[in-house]
């Protein structure tokens, strides 16, 4: 017996005969679709891939491009664990020129004056200083991947007499470094470290130098200048004040100065 189905006849088997429709249209199966567009295009992506993967240069080119990124950022989040630091966020433009234009407007020229930048992450902020006019940049930075790659950056930008001369990065934590050679410290810190952070500036640095910090503020510092996101502090005296007038409150180190003076 059978059942016409278009042009054709499809025999049924005996136990079929019983009005067993679905087993007839199932034994006729799913549609090849092994030469439709769409599965010819997944075929081919999946040879091109297959055939860059089997060269040598493409794939590692591809592994050492996930891999680094993730070298550069995930050493630079252990500090915050520990709420010693912050991890690495790059400055936008328009912080970096408002900042440098804040400072500007105190200081006139920055010639014969020394930046340190606390975590310099790529030293952009030590080449931005350079090229500003400061006479010394210097920047701290924690994270030996990313260090390695901002000196390999900045030497390739200033070229080798400036980067020798005017500038330095270090490897290391800036909470070991004294700070007392900086006329003016850039910081893009976070909240857990901020007060920390006002008691070595204020042990450490100069009355009537200079702090920027981008978005964070001091707790117990009022800032000078600000322009949006950015905020711009002024080292007070040991009585609490900027150079023997205004009052600026003090951090609460005690009822002594711990200003320490190289």
């Amino acid at each position: 017996t059978g059942r016409s189905v278009g042009n054709t006849i499809h025999t049924m088997p005996q136990d079929a005969e019983d009005g067993d429709d679905e087993f007839i249209w199932g034994s006729l199966g799913e549609p090849d679709d092994s030469n439709s567009p769409t599965h010819t295009t997944i075929q081919e992506k999946k040879s091109i891939f297959h055939r860059m993967m089997s060269k040598p240069v493409i794939k590692w080119g591809l592994i050492l491009g996930i891999a680094v990124p993730h070298l550069l950022f995930v050493p630079s989040l252990l500090p915050v664990l520990f709420s010693r630091g912050a991890p690495y966020v790059r400055t936008k433009r328009t912080a970096m020129d408002a900042a440098f234009n804040l400072l500007h407007k105190e200081m006139g020229s920055f010639q014969g004056k020394c930046l340190v930048d606390l975590g310099s992450g790529d030293g952009r902020t030590v080449v931005d200083a350079y090229r500003r006019g400061f006479s010394r940049s210097i920047g701290y930075e924690i994270n030996p991947f990313l260090w390695l790659f901002s000196v390999a950056r900045t030497g390739l930008i200033l070229g080798p007499r400036p980067f020798i001369s005017s500038t330095r990065l270090g490897c290391g934590s800036f909470w070991n470094k004294n700070l007392g050679q900086a006329d003016v410290v850039f910081i893009y810190g976070l909240d857990p470290i901020m007060l920390r952070l006002q008691r070595k500036l204020f042990d450490e640095m100069k009355p009537g130098s200079y702090v920027v910090s981008n978005v964070f503020r001091f707790p117990s510092w009022s800032p000078v200048r600000s322009d949006a996101s950015v905020h711009l502090y002024r080292i007070p005296d040991d009585d609490g004040r900027v150079d023997g007038s205004g009052d600026t409150a003090r951090p609460q180190t005690g009822s002594t100065s711990l200003r320490r003076h190289p």
